[in-house]
């Protein structure tokens, strides 16, 4: 992924402006980790009346959205791709050990 978005995506992990939550890039005032890439870089969700999405997209990053950020995968998966940030969030991980993760693994993301 590029360094710059990492940087930004990183932080923001870490500001404890977001409130987690899992199974959606956005739902219920939370945010996945993957959910808080897409706000660092400036998209907002959209209200469909049901869910929440970015540009359609629920629960994994839209390929423009996976593009622009540098990643390999819209599920955030890193070297051998056996695991993937999504998962990570969505089995309890907190932000700041997926920003750990991300840092120590943004170049393969």
């Amino acid at each position: 992924m590029k360094e710059d978005v990492k940087d930004k995506w990183v932080a923001a992990l870490r500001s404890g402006n977001y409130k987690q939550t899992r199974g959606a890039l956005k739902k219920d005032g939370g945010h996945c980790c993957l959910g808080v890439l897409c706000e660092v870089l400036g998209h907002i969700a959209e209200w469909n009346g049901y869910k929440y999405s970015y540009n359609g997209s629920k629960s994994v990053l839209e390929t423009y959205i996976q593009e622009e950020a540098g990643m390999k995968t819209p599920l955030g998966s890193w070297a051998d791709n056996k695991r993937s940030l999504i998962e990570l969030n969505d089995d309890g991980k907190s932000f700041d050990e997926i920003a750990d993760i991300i840092e120590e693994n943004w170049r393969s993301l």
